[in-house]
């Protein structure tokens, strides 16, 4: 579990956007595919930064564990 308040907010943060940007487009689809492809490159983008985030503190949990 996460306990920086920062590292929360911007999770938080983060997933907030990607489910507006996942309702927006549910409600208001593209009808181009650029515009669909780019929507779909913004929630992509936002998840690979989450995954980094988690892969960085993962590592960062496992050498604290290993001192």
């Amino acid at each position: 579990m996460i306990h920086d308040p920062l590292i929360n907010a911007f999770i938080g943060e983060v997933r907030r956007v990607q489910a507006e940007d996942a309702e927006a487009a549910l409600l208001r689809p593209k009808r181009d595919l650029f515009g669909l492809g780019e929507t779909a490159g913004n929630y992509q983008g936002l998840q690979r930064a989450l995954d980094i985030l988690d892969d960085v503190l993962s590592d960062q949990l496992e050498k604290e564990i290993k001192s």
